[in-house]
């Protein structure tokens, strides 16, 4: 399966809108669409439809987010024997499995030099996944910033940068790798038709790329959904787990 590269926004938003801006938008999204819905005349029976494809598009693009929390509270409390509720439920559950302090599903794949790598080698570590493929550009735009956050972590043998990469063409990623040696941290690539790699967009909803996790030591998830290196956050989001499991480490 091919994931589309995106820039994390669609271009419904305005363009040079800030990031702040368009976070608000997207929490607003169900607000909207529901409001939309009401306005219709469409029978009650098209507006539970539309209601619940409307909570369906959203989980399925954004996980739980308080604002569609509280709409899936209100659509079964609504819809309580609902025919469309089994769909939304199962997204709903498995972003559930993918709440912060939930275990990590295992990443793994295979590393450059050929060799089976599984993220239960870096137990013990933060660790800040990025997922990418060298034909999305705004994955590649992200890593001059990726550097500079490393760059806050050198010789910190408590953080790790896990880079997973689902070309299809190895040869392609090896040459990027080869060509850029200063993008440094694990790096492996996952192809299901090689033995020993999982299924990184079943094991963690990932639709589009470039997506980000964050890990804890203990291998269990701090954030499926974790912000990108542009935003300036990414450093004191790892000093927060440093300073939550040991507090000298963030120092």
């Amino acid at each position: 399966m091919i994931l589309p590269c995106y820039n994390k926004y669609p271009s419904v938003f305005p363009t040079g809108a800030s990031t702040a801006k368009l976070d608000s938008l997207r929490s607003r999204f169900p607000f909207l669409a529901y409001e939309k819905i009401k306005e219709t005349k469409l029978s009650p029976t098209f507006q539970e439809f539309f209601k619940a494809k409307v909570l369906d598009y959203s989980l399925y693009y954004h996980g739980i987010t308080p604002a569609i929390d509280s709409f899936y509270t209100q659509y079964k409390q609504t819809y309580p024997a609902s025919r469309f509720r089994p769909s939304v439920e199962t997204k709903y559950q498995q972003w559930v499995a993918l709440s912060a302090g939930q275990p990590a599903p295992d990443i793994r794949g295979i590393t450059p030099d050929g060799k089976a790598f599984s993220l239960r080698e870096l137990r013990g570590k933060v660790v800040y996944v990025d997922v990418w493929a060298t034909w999305c550009g705004p994955c590649v735009e992200q890593f001059l910033h990726a550097k500079k956050v490393k760059k806050q972590f050198e010789g910190n043998d408590l953080v790790a940068f896990l880079y997973v990469s689902i070309d299809q063409n190895e040869d392609e990623w090896k040459k990027y790798l080869r060509e850029n040696p200063d993008l440094k941290g694990v790096h492996i690539i996952q192809n299901p038709e090689v033995e020993g790699t999982s299924s990184i967009s079943k094991d963690y909803m990932v639709w589009g790329i470039p997506r980000y996790f964050l890990i804890d030591p203990q291998g269990k998830i701090v954030s499926s959904d974790a912000v990108r290196p542009s935003s300036g956050e990414v450093e004191k989001e790892i000093r927060k787990v440093l300073a939550r499991e040991q507090p000298l480490a963030a120092l």
